[in-house]
């Protein structure tokens, strides 16, 4: 695990490209914070748990753009044999690069929900939802970068930038991130907006993204440590 923050630390083209989103969420709270009358004022218009939903769809959508995770296993590289070769287990050495990735997300997401839960008026509930949501999503970008990355693993580059910026694992998880936020929006807005309201749905997301993300997890630890074997 510090063997992979370091990693990321030293290498600005990698924190410049991959963590795009929690730079943009730092100037959105800022932003949020500054003209909250104007947004709050806008917002009361909307119908009841619309406001606390729109937070949650802006936050989970920077979230899928972070990217940390998603090309971690290709950074190896040449040396892949050498991280393969030491004494702990596999899902060990995947977790780490889950880890990295929340380790860096995480924080800028937990304090930008604080920011809208301080600018907007919410209930409790809207509250918790606003902070779960969120971090249940930048859980779920870390943990999918890592399975993609299994899957599309890219190790004849000449420099890491084509690898970070360019690499199909890295597509596949941004994309499919923003696509299982648009289909739950879809969801909602086509079949389910007469028949429960917005906050009971944002319950049942979240139960959903936690299921996922317990589904990577156990995945990791089995099929993925196999896959990992054979790179």
């Amino acid at each position: 695990f510090k063997k992979e923050l370091a990693h990321f630390g030293s290498n600005g083209m990698y924190i410049l490209n991959a963590s795009m989103g929690s730079i943009l969420t730092i100037a959105a709270a800022v932003a949020l914070i500054i003209y909250r009358d104007t947004v709050s004022a806008v917002l009361t218009l909307l119908p009841e748990g619309w406001t606390s939903a729109l937070m949650v769809m802006a936050l989970c959508f920077l979230c899928g753009t972070d990217v940390i995770s998603a090309p971690s296993i290709s950074l190896e590289g040449k040396t892949l044999w050498l991280l393969k070769s030491l004494p702990v287990t596999p899902r060990v050495i995947l977790m780490s690069k889950v880890k990295t990735h929340v380790a860096v997300a995480l924080p800028v997401t937990l304090i930008a929900s604080v920011c809208c839960i301080l600018a907007l008026t919410m209930t409790p509930l809207e509250c918790a939802l606003v902070v779960i949501i969120p971090a249940l999503m930048t859980l779920f970008g870390a943990l999918l970068g890592v399975v993609v990355n299994l899957r599309f693993p890219k190790f004849d580059y000449i420099n890491e930038t084509a690898v970070i910026k360019n690499s199909m694992a890295v597509m596949i998880t941004m994309f499919a991130s923003w696509g299982v936020l648009a289909a739950l929006v879809a969801l909602y807005v086509v079949l389910l907006d007469n028949v429960i309201g917005m906050v009971p749905y944002m319950c049942i997301c979240a139960v959903a993204l936690a299921a996922a993300c317990a589904a990577m997890y156990v995945y990791l630890g089995r099929g993925g440590a196999k896959r990992f074997a054979q790179l």
